[in-house]
């Protein structure tokens, strides 16, 4: 019986069963879990002889499986029609769930599916959904004030989770393209004097641009004498357009070949042999670019190793003189006996080889020559695809020989390969196999085709004819070719994405060696006969890398311009259909691709995406930035193009600009730059004309920019937790905090927000972090502590299941044993073990400290020695003043050299210590470093953090006084709460110093309860933010001390599953188990201060009321402050140049005017905003300032400084940014002096 590995619930599961008695016989099936639930059973007669499936049908499997089998459910893709959208815009997607033969699953499978913005946070979800054809088509609409970065489309079926992304960014069409190509040929050979390519620009609707290309040709070469290996080079060109300056860059590689430019493949090669049997191979010999090398000599030098020889080098090699047929393909036949243990062969042409598979046409037959070194009777095979059986038999004959001849009819579902399977059993029981791989090229017909044709006559309406399968859902996809341009991410259905994902579900449990026949199928042999070991032949497989080049009026007003045309769905009832449509205004290449999947041809991909171009002989283009910030004077691109004969024309841009004349030449694009500004929040329109001498409108464009607030954003909330453990009523008021005074609001947004969770973790992506660490004991330790980290965090937040459990107790006891193995003779631990028996300060105590929190779960036996001795080691590395020095490699600096005597080392050293201060053995040793922390000034506020922490787990005296120091330099960025070192330490991350000092700091107040909860949710959901939002679930140190401060603040607020009744400012919201993790927002009017709340039933939920508001700056245009009411206390020094084109560079330096005692708040914070288009670069080098921090914000355009005034009496900080639009005249930015204590700006600068 041959049992695949692979179990998909909601299908049948095939076996295949062979009866090699002389009577008919019954089989009876059961798939049973692990706890002996039965899942799915069946029955089958199999005649003498006869192989046959057998289906189970598996209805249900949410049990745990047998370990020897892996749960897919389903194969699944999730395309989008973009791959990023721009603020506003309206994401569509779909998701597509496929059986493994790529058929549509049935109506039984019901997702949920939901999209999450980059915080993890739900912004719309949708449940139990019915699909159609296995497809489900959604859609969701940006707000214009939405948060950048990457989006989360998450699918979730019976426990299982797919997941794909969108990113949402500001971005601009490109204007042109930029294209280069290697000429004559597709690739160069070392022997060729020089490397010849052409470089091409032109404009998307066929155009020549104009302008300059500068070309950087880097390889990757070493100075060795002789370059026996193909090398790469890479051009990197940047190409800029004239009149406007806008440059776009690419960057090619190709490969030089050594060998002449030929490939020699192997077709039919195969890795094992069996003895006494001739080894047969098939090779082609081509170029590189696949033409065969017809009647070449060619020589194959073989070796054969037999059993009693050890060294195939010391074996004379045995040669060929062959010649290529005219197909340019060889035969190679190689004899071997019942005593070879090993078979090399190498073919030589030009010093070089490069084996390949075997690939036939689609809707042929396949043959498949069966030799056997035993005459056999009958040949039994199987044929896998997808890891669903798609050919099967037995292959008779009336004597035994020694060759079969298989044929088989291929069909559309093996592609793109197949598994093909055979055996044959001896009459003793003895079992032979051998397997190949069959892959498959696309056959030139399809169950999906789609054409299309104008439907009249210099009209804009197409007609699209789809033939398809009967009752298939049909998906068409239309773009801006300019979309595929601007980023490599593959946002659609392609033939060579969907092979990707089906490799990767592929993949077999467990590993199996090339002698196994049948685990190379992905099945598992059960029977009564045995498997003989056979020889094995080491071949090198490699693949060529090869680089290809893809060349790809009337007076009506044009306004429709849609990065996305065409999102169709259609249901084929009858397998023919089609649909009409007309085309945007947008004058460029349209490419419409498609796929459909149907009950009995599964996905159909359209294979070569319809190209589509709108023409016109004259018109105008505009280019603009994504957006402008209001009272911003921008310069943007009005392009005139004419493809037809020369004219003079005349160009008018309402609103900003008077009637220009131009002259067009044949074939000529003129640009004029128009200056736009706006003096409102919202939307800036502009209409362009193009008219002849007579005043004839040759071309009219209307389109709109975006106009952003100006000047600095900020955000106040009013939060409110409810947590109603029973049915409860409450009515309460939300009011927003006065906004500063003296400061004129002239943008307001209000939002009203409920969600019935704070924390967006869950168990699937927490369960990720959690793997088996192999290479040194650091990777070993950080498995240990991930795995409890998590463990902690599910069971405090109540995601613990009894499977979960189990599992990270296995996990936990695996990583105890690791552990064990770097512990040395005097009770220290090495990060090397016994390869390096250097016994570390940190490693040692950070061991201690996981295997002490290790006892505590009873669950693994810990040796209590370990921990004492471990204990003891480290009391005697102590210094007089309690301080340590780490004489071992240092793994983690700012862990173990933060502080004038490694104060972060001895904290680590006490958190080994941390329940045993009062125990007599170690309270002298324990009081001496903790004086030591205390008594030594604190800068940093990592360490200032992971003190403070360590004072409240031991209840000291000082722990509040720390903590109302900690508690102080806290940051508030709108609705988070954060702790920033980031001038620290420039050995370590910035961003993950941050993550643990929150962390600790976090800690630190939930152990005091030292502030309100609404302050520990704003700290919290900037750690996720932070530390595990997007992809980030993999372990470090920072996330686990995240993850236990996040555990902790689980623990303290109870997400008790809700079911609650809102209304508030005439909006009513419902709250319940189904929509917790949805975030629900509603826009208020701008005047809303406040509004009234009842709410009734239980469950915890998180309200905020939020406004968000721009200080205005036309009061700040000139270099004096302006609402000054202490400026006097502070100097601003701007100084600016050019530094290069395009790039500003600002020097800004902060003086004191007055003796210290004039300045009660001691932190003082300046916020830089830069106009539209400027982005600033390089501030994570800036170490050697006196700032206490330097962040950059908003898309790199804005940057907050802090320093302390008593430390330093002048800070200077330079910053250099890059502009990438031009503007009018002056642009101006804006410095805000802002008291970092009281929040209050204090003067505002312009620049």
């Amino acid at each position: 019986m041959l049992a695949p590995r692979t179990v998909r619930p909601h299908t049948a599961y095939e076996l295949m069963v062979s009866n090699l008695g002389s009577g008919t016989e019954q089989f009876m099936y059961e798939i049973v879990t692990a706890n002996d639930t039965v899942v799915g059973a069946t029955s089958v007669e199999v005649k003498p002889k006869e192989l046959r499936k057998v289906e189970v049908s598996v209805s249900v499997l949410n049990e745990e499986l047998n370990s020897s089998l892996r749960s897919v459910i389903h194969d699944y893709l999730l395309p989008t029609d973009k791959p990023a959208y721009k603020p506003g815009d309206r994401v569509q997607f779909r998701v597509l769930f496929l059986l493994p033969d790529t058929k549509p699953v049935g109506q039984s499978v019901r997702p949920t599916i939901f999209i999450a913005d980059p915080d993890r946070v739900r912004m719309k979800q949708w449940n139990g959904v019915s699909l159609s054809s296995g497809v489900f088509e959604g859609s969701f609409q940006l707000a214009e004030d939405t948060s950048f970065g990457r989006w989360i489309i998450t699918a979730s079926v019976n426990e299982q989770i797919y997941k794909d992304t969108f990113s949402v960014e500001e971005y601009t069409l490109p204007l042109y393209r930029v294209q280069v190509q290697s000429i004559p040929k597709a690739y160069f050979q070392c022997d060729e004097p020089k490397m010849s390519l052409k470089l091409s620009a032109s404009f998307v609707h066929g155009g020549s641009v104009r302008g300059n290309a500068t070309v950087v040709v880097r390889a990757n070469y070493n100075n060795y004498p002789s370059q026996t290996k193909e090398r790469n080079v890479w051009f990197d060109v940047i190409v800029t357009e004239s009149s406007t300056g806008v440059s776009y860059n690419t960057t090619c590689s190709y490969t030089v070949h050594n060998a002449g430019g030929v490939t020699m493949e192997v077709l039919d090669g195969n890795e094992v042999f069996y003895p006494g049997l001739a080894m047969r191979l098939m090779v082609k010999l081509a170029t590189i670019d696949e033409k065969p090398l017809v009647n070449q000599p060619v020589t194959v030098r073989y070796k054969v190793l037999d059993e009693d020889r050890n060294d195939i080098d010391e074996v004379a090699p045995s040669i060929l003189s062959l010649q290529t047929n005219a197909n340019g393909v060889f035969r190679v036949a190689i004899n071997t006996t019942t005593s070879t243990a090993e078979v090399t062969v190498e073919g030589v042409y030009r010093n070089h080889i490069f084996p390949l598979v075997f690939a036939c046409i689609v809707r042929r037959n396949i043959t498949v020559d069966v030799h056997s070194n035993v005459k056999v009777d009958r040949i039994y095979y199987v044929g896998y695809c997808h890891g669903k059986v798609c050919a099967s038999g037995v292959q008779k004959s009336a004597t035994r020989v020694n060759t079969h001849h298989l044929t088989l009819t291929s069909s559309p579902q093996m592609a793109p390969q197949m598994k093909l399977l055979a055996f044959a059993v001896k009459e003793d029981g003895k079992i032979l196999s051998s397997s190949i791989i069959i892959r498959f090229l696309s056959s030139s017909s399809s169950a999906l085709n789609v054409t299309e044709h104008l439907m009249e006559p210099n009209s804009d309406r197409y007609s699209f004819n789809i033939l398809a399968e009967k009752n298939a859902f049909v998906g068409l996809l239309g773009v801006d070719e300019r979309i595929k341009q601007r980023t490599s991410s593959n946002n659609d259905i392609t033939q060579q994405k969907w092979e990707k994902m089906l490799q990767s579900l592929e993949g077999t449990l467990g590993t199996w060696s090339s002698y196994d026949s049948f685990g190379s199928v992905g099945v598992t042999l059960l029977t009564d006969g045995y498997l003989p070991d056979v020889g094995f032949i080491p071949h090198s497989f490699g693949e060529l890398a090869r680089t290809t080049s893809t060349l790809d009026e009337d007076d009506s007003v044009r306004e429709d311009f849609p990065e996305t045309w065409l999102w169709e769905s259609i249901k084929a009832k009858n397998g023919q259909t089609s649909i009409e449509k007309s085309l945007p205004d947008t004058i460029t290449t349209w490419v419409v691709s498609g796929f459909s999947v149907g009950p009995a041809n599964g996905l159909q991909i359209l294979k070569k995406p319809l190209q589509i171009k709108s023409q016109k002989r004259i018109f105008v283009q505009l280019h603009m930035p994504p957006s402008i910030k209001r009272f911003e004077e921008v310069s943007v691109h009005c392009l005139v193009h004419n493809y037809g004969k020369a004219i003079n024309v005349s160009l008018e841009v309402r609103p900003t600009m008077k009637v220009t004349p131009l002259y067009l030449a044949q074939g000529a694009t003129e640009n004029v730059r128009v200056s736009v500004s706006s003096s409102s929040v919202g939307v800036l329109t502009l209409e362009v004309f193009l008219r002849d001498s007579k005043g004839k409108v040759l071309d009219s464009v209307r389109q709109s920019i975006p106009v952003r607030p100006e000047g600095l954003i900020r955000t106040v909330e009013d939060v409110r937790v409810l947590d109603f453990p029973q049915q409860s009523k409450l009515t309460f008021n939300l009011a927003l905090p006065a906004i500063e005074q003296n400061l004129d609001v002239n943008y307001r947004e209000v939002t009203l927000s409920v969600v019935g969770t704070f924390l967006n973790l869950n168990m699937f992506d927490l369960e990720h972090m959690v793997r088996s660490s192999h290479g040194n004991g650091e990777e070993t330790l950080l498995f240990l502590q991930t795995t409890m980290a998590v463990y902690d965090y599910l069971k405090r937040a109540n995601l613990l299941s009894p499977d979960t459990k189990k599992k990270l107790f296995s996990y936990m006891d695996v990583g105890y044993q690791q552990l064990s193995r770097y512990r040395l003779d005097d009770g220290s631990f090495s990060m090397f073990g016994n390869l390096h028996e250097c016994g570390g300060v940190w490693f040692t105590a950070s061991t201690v400290q996981a295997l002490g929190k290790l006892i505590m779960y009873e669950a693994i036996p810990v040796e209590i020695d370990f921990l004492n001795d471990g204990l003891n080691w480290l009391i005697l590395q102590s210094g007089e003043d309690g301080s340590f020095n780490e004489s071992c490699p240092i793994a983690h600096p700012h862990i173990q050299r933060t502080g004038g005597k490694e104060l972060s080392l001895a904290s680590s050293v006490m958190f080994a210590f941390v329940g045993k201060e009062f125990s007599r053995e170690y309270k002298q040793f324990i009081n001496k470093t903790i004086s030591l922390l205390l008594a030594s000034p604190i800068n940093d506020v990592y360490l200032l953090a992971k003190t403070t922490y360590l004072l409240t787990l031991i209840n000291h005296p000082d722990s509040a006084r720390m903590l109302a120091k900690l508690n102080s330099l806290a940051i508030v960025d709108g609705k988070y709460r954060y702790w920033s070192v980031s001038g620290g330490d420039p050995r370590s991350s910035p961003e993950k110093r941050d993550q643990e000092a929150t962390a600790y700091a976090l800690l630190a107040n939930i152990k005091r309860n030292a502030i309100n909860h609404e302050e520990m949710i704003r700290i919290a959901q900037w750690l996720q933010k932070h530390t595990f939002a997007g992809d980030r679930s993999v372990a470090s140190l920072e996330r686990i001390v995240a993850l236990e401060a996040l555990a902790a603040l689980a623990h303290k607020i109870p997400t008790t599953m809700p079911n609650m009744y809102i209304e508030a400012g005439g909006h009513k919201f419902e709250i319940n188990a189904t929509n917790r993790e949805l975030l629900q927002t509603v826009q208020l009017p701008q005047g809303t201060t406040g509004v009234r709340v009842s709410a009734r039933g239980t469950g915890l939920v998180l309200m905020k009321l939020s406004v968000r508001y721009s200080l205005a700056s036309k009061n700040a245009t000139r270099t004096e402050p302006s609402n000054v009411s202490n400026s006097e206390k502070i100097g601003v020094n701007i100084k600016k140049r050019q530094v290069e084109n395009h790039k500003l560079a600002l020097y800004l330096c902060f003086t004191l005017l007055k003796p210290l005692l004039f300045y009660e708040p001691e932190l003082w914070k300046v916020e830089v905003d830069f106009p539209t288009g400027y982005e600033i670069e390089g501030q994570e080098e800036h170490y050697h300032n006196g700032t206490e921090s330097a962040i950059v914000l908003e898309n790199k355009s804005h940057l907050e400084l802090v320093w302390n005034v008593r430390q330093v009496s002048q800070v200077c900080y330079p910053i250099v940014a890059i502009a990438r639009w031009s503007f009018v005249d002056i642009v101006t930015g804006l410095l805000y002096l802002t008291s970092f204590d009281t929040k209050d700006t204090v003067a505002v600068y312009a620049f």
